[in-house]
């Protein structure tokens, strides 16, 4: 939205969520990307480590890849996508209203509970491939044939059709 400085990228496992915001992140010119920290919690869940990183960059917009790391799975009395350390949730809620000087875009595989009711937070879920977009992934692979048939075995997975693709 208009007014959003937290910007959750939710869906599943292998949907291409890192993928989109790789891309978003190769469009911007050298300057502006200098000026993105970008996290993998995936590579590095140590949240003091990237506290510490965080504190010594200056920069415009944060990216938290992999972010469903810091969050409940809702199996241990927590409600599912609840971000189970506080300095993070007050980061988070800090970039929401304005007090942090950085926007922050996570990609997870929950929606961000306990933090997504703040203003200035937006949730998006990432939709499945279409199958027309699953046959041009396949068909970047170099495969031929009946594309179409196996673009609809994926069922709209990415890293599914990009697997099956390499293959």
């Amino acid at each position: 939205g208009e007014g959003a400085r937290v910007f959750a990228l939710v869906g599943l496992g292998g949907a291409g969520k890192t993928a989109v915001v790789a891309a978003a992140l190769a469009s911007l010119d050298p300057a502006s990307r200098r000026r993105v920290f970008a996290w993998s919690f995936y590579e590095d869940p140590r949240v003091e480590a990237f506290l510490e990183a965080l504190r010594r960059a200056a920069v415009v917009a944060v990216v938290l890849d992999g972010f469903e790391v810091l969050q409940s799975d809702g199996r241990t009395g927590r409600a599912r996508g609840e971000v189970e350390d506080g300095r993070i949730r007050n980061l988070l809620r800090g970039s929401a209203t304005g007090r942090n000087a950085f926007g922050v875009v996570v990609t997870t595989r929950f929606d961000l509970s306990g933090v997504d009711d703040a203003e200035g937070v937006e949730s998006v879920a990432l939709p499945p491939l279409t199958e027309d977009e699953a046959a041009r992934v396949l068909r970047g692979w170099g495969l031929t044939g009946d594309v179409d048939r196996l673009a609809r075995a994926t069922g709209g997975h990415a890293l599914s059709a990009a697997m099956l693709g390499s293959y």
